[in-house]
């Protein structure tokens, strides 16, 4: 931290609309500036189009298991699990993960996710009948 009475000098600056961030060194200063009942109104809109976005959600979600729900699990898992090690081979250090390296481990975890629920609803689907 600086000194008292020492300025500390600006490092980098970021706005886009009310929200303002400024790093000085290792602190980060985060502000917002909302004009009077603006944050309300961004709120209401949000509200209004969860609905929308819930449903947007569920039909990528079935379009997903439509899919996976045809091919042979094992080699979806085989296949997921292949193009993580890819990413991960010869990586020394967590600090070289990219998005991508971390898109590859949670898709492991996705596909066996929705391979376990095709399951589940198949034999939920048996004991109905």
């Amino acid at each position: 931290m600086a000194r008292k009475g020492k300025m500390t000098q600006l490092d980098d600056y970021f706005s886009a609309g009310p929200l303002q961030m400024a790093r000085f060194g290792k602190n980060i200063v985060y502000q917002t500036n909302w004009p009077e009942g603006a944050f309300d109104e961004m709120q209401q809109k949000l509200i209004e189009r969860f609905p929308e976005v819930v449903q947007n959600i569920e039909s990528i979600i079935s379009r997903i298991v439509d899919l996976v729900r045809i091919l042979p699990p094992e080699r979806v898992l085989h296949r997921a699990w292949g193009e993580m090690a890819v990413r991960h081979l010869g990586m020394d250090s967590e600090s070289n993960v990219d998005t991508g390296d971390v898109i590859s481990l949670r898709m492991v975890d996705y596909m066996q996710s929705v391979i376990v629920a095709i399951k589940m609803m198949l034999l939920q689907s048996m004991v109905t009948k």
